[in-house]
């Protein structure tokens, strides 16, 4: 007999959750830039514990840690320029 597979949990894309892109982007914008890099890091490490707690493979918790902050950074972009 054959080994059982194991199931492979494949993450809804973060960068995806529009409104909690958006929310953390205008957080971000409320702090002073030093604390509001933090303040990123901090949640981006956030939502991989919880990646990882729900065992998702290493690789696409570092994609989607990835994916998120860019899309942050994006959605802060295009904040900034609303305000400005």
């Amino acid at each position: 007999m054959s080994e059982p597979q194991l199931a492979s949990v494949v993450p809804f894309p973060l960068y995806a959750r529009l409104a909690f892109v958006r929310q953390q982007a205008d957080h971000y914008l409320r702090r002073p830039h030093a604390e509001a890099e933090r303040y990123l890091q901090q949640q981006l490490d956030l939502q991989a514990t919880v990646l990882r707690r729900k065992q998702v493979a290493e690789a696409d918790v570092i994609r989607e840690r990835s994916h998120l902050e860019r899309a942050i950074r994006a959605a802060v972009l295009d904040l900034s320029e609303v305000f400005a």
